[in-house]
């Protein structure tokens, strides 16, 4: 019953929000905050409007290049290090999830040292392997990735290899890429892209949700649409590193809830971004307008010289009697 109440007054005020009825979403804002933090979705900021009505297709193209280029200079472009063994193309992409290429490098360089073949990686302790992993600058948590899938390679062969990816259609390996235990979308998407030459972009929801808020789609498009502008917007020599920026950005600071937009660099080509933080200004002149004004201190009135010489000399006359 309380899943069914937050969702409804959160469909209300994005409506309202996306109406800019500033009247009923300012009525429904006071329930905001609880069943944001109930359903841990996103809720649009009050001013937040999408410019794809005003928008042509060589426009969002322009601004999704520029916003790349933005991101490119914080999180650095990303480029294919394609390795001749699809095994180690794989653990690559793996371990770059969330991390760079450098790093993800120097792992896999620390892995084939360390252990004698990936069957022992495979075997060896989660903590074991996630402490070695941070020592390159991975995050240790991708050491349950690693071998989960290691261990689905193992479970649909016998063996420690993914020669069944060499000479597989792009199509037939994201099918058997995706049978591995949970393996996430993003490196199955990373895999291929540095793996086959002219793919296009590939979509998730990650992505998805830096580009509705970049304004450039409806808030409620599908992800077919965006794959078709992504086709036509960005070139195929671009798609691996503006998906590793776009997913790194979204993984950072674009998060589902509570986005760091202060510290986002292309806040200012963003509806979304700009209109969060003109929400905030508003929030704060509106607090320090009705915040109740500390009482005056009581002044002490200082008397005039004249009086106090009277006062002294009437003194002195008083002790004299």
């Amino acid at each position: 019953m309380r899943f069914h109440v937050d969702s409804q007054v959160l469909g209300l005020y994005n409506g309202a929000a996306m109406r800019q009825d500033l009247a009923a979403a300012g009525c429904l804002n006071m329930l905001r905050q609880p069943c944001e933090e109930a359903l841990r979705i996103e809720v649009m900021p009050l001013r937040f409007k999408d410019r794809v009505l005003r928008m042509s297709l060589s426009n969002k193209a322009q601004l999704l290049l520029r916003v790349y280029g933005s991101l490119s200079r914080i999180y650095g472009k990303a480029r294919k290090a394609r390795k001749e063994n699809p095994f180690e193309q794989l653990v690559l992409c793996i371990l770059a999830h969330r991390s760079s290429e450098t790093a993800a490098q120097e792992a896999l360089d620390r892995l084939t040292q360390e252990y004698v073949d990936w069957n022992e990686v495979r075997v060896s302790a989660v903590n074991d392997l996630g402490e070695m992993l941070s020592r390159s600058g991975i995050d240790s948590a991708t050491a349950h990735v690693l071998k989960s899938a290691l261990d689905g390679i193992f479970n649909k062969q016998y063996s420690m290899n993914a020669e069944f990816l060499r000479d597989a259609k792009p199509e037939d390996a994201r099918r058997m890429l995706s049978e591995l235990d949970s393996l996430p979308e993003q490196i199955i998407s990373a895999t291929l892209l540095t793996s086959y030459d002219n793919l296009p972009v590939p979509v998730d929801e990650e992505m998805a949700r830096v580009i509705r808020r970049l304004g450039v789609v409806k808030a409620d498009v599908k992800l077919d649409e965006i794959d078709k502008l992504l086709r036509t917007a960005v070139p195929r020599r671009e798609a691996y590193s503006f998906f590793r920026v776009f997913t790194l950005h979204a993984y950072k600071l674009c998060q589902p809830v509570s986005p760091d937009c202060a510290s986002c660099t292309v806040r200012r080509m963003c509806s979304y971004g700009t209109a969060a933080l003109a929400e905030a200004r508003a929030q704060r002149a509106s607090a320090r307008r009705t915040a109740p004004s500390a009482p005056a201190r009581p002044s002490r009135a200082r008397a005039s010289k004249p009086a106090e010489k009277a006062t002294r000399s009437g003194a002195k006359r008083a002790a004299a009697r």
